[in-house]
């Protein structure tokens, strides 16, 4: 077996695991990274980077294949097409569930993918199918569980027992929390929280659609950088999609989803805003209230919240 090196050693260690550990996953795959983190979350040695077939795949595209959903669209924006490309989805076996600690971990997690995509895409020619690989899921699952639980760990001896037993963190309170090198790829862009409301129309003034766009066109303006990555909490869930300026958009989840058919942490890369909406639609539908609740109770179950981000330069 080939003698594991420091360097390695080190990129293990800064993902949140045990030199010790580091060091036996290292010469149990022959110093592949890759397969290292693979073997500290699954405890077994697989023969590629990639985990097994039956829950690592990259989807081909369907070009002829239109949505299933058909969101209302009775605004000036109904000439567009929606859904005319089936998104790309790349699984992962392991998601927020099957690591330590990592059950409510959903917003490090997202706040550690958003991280590793911009410092990925802020090297020379960068290409996101290149970059997004299951090895890629489970190395922002690592990344970002180990921030969790360091947070949660930092409350509980710090007494601030009230804290330490709220498990869901806002992204707001992370960044708070955590040092400024945790997340240092990337940077806020403008206002900390923008704030939406879920709804049938998918085009609603408040609505995902409208509320990206709006980010996306703010980026465009800075030219500082041709992706941006916008975290979405929906409590008690966190993901984070990443937005690029000629329309391709990115969804990282830790969630497994079986609407989806994805059975661990996934990837899809979309075509455009308006397909990445029609998933969003079908993770977080809008929640139909009875006549006796108020209309501002039934606004606060269909906020989300978005926290945007650039690359830091």
């Amino acid at each position: 077996m080939m003698e594991e090196d420091d360097a390695s050693i080190a990129m293990l260690m800064s993902m949140g695991f045990p030199a010790s550990q580091a060091s036996e996953a290292l010469r149990a795959t022959d110093g592949d990274m890759d397969r290292a983190v693979n073997y500290i979350l699954t405890g077994s040695v697989s023969s590629s980077a990639s985990p097994p077939s039956n829950g690592s795949s990259r989807s081909s595209p369907n070009r002829n294949t239109t949505n299933s959903i058909s969101p209302s669209r009775n605004n000036k924006d109904s000439s567009m097409v929606l859904g005319t490309l089936e998104p790309i989805m790349i699984n992962c076996d392991a998601s927020q569930y099957t690591i330590q600690n990592g059950r409510s971990a959903c917003t490090c997690i997202a706040l550690a993918g958003a991280n590793a995509f911009l410092s990925e895409m802020s090297k020379p020619d960068p290409d996101p199918f290149e970059i997004i690989t299951p090895a890629f899921l489970q190395r922002v699952l690592a990344r970002g569980v180990w921030v969790y639980h360091q947070l949660m760990q930092k409350e509980a001896s710090t007494g601030n027992s009230e804290k330490s037993n709220v498990e869901h963190k806002s992204a707001e309170e992370v960044l708070l929390a955590v040092p400024d090198t945790t997340f240092g790829s990337m940077t806020a862009q403008g206002r900390t929280v923008v704030q939406g409301i879920i709804d049938d129309d998918m085009f609603h003034p408040m609505g995902f659609r409208r509320k990206l766009a709006s980010l996306r066109d703010d980026m465009a303006k800075t030219v500082r950088s041709s992706w941006m990555a916008v975290v979405i909490t929906k409590t008690p869930e966190t993901v984070v999609v990443c937005l690029s300026d000629n329309d391709e958009c990115l969804l990282l989840d830790s969630h497994p989803r079986p609407e989806l058919q994805a059975t661990g942490s996934y990837a899809m890369m979309h075509a455009d805003l308006d397909s990445l909406c029609l998933t969003l639609f079908k993770l977080f539908p809008p929640v139909h209230m009875t006549s006796d609740i108020s209309e501002t109770m039934a606004m606060m179950y269909n906020s989300f919240d978005l926290y945007p981000f650039q690359q830091r330069t």
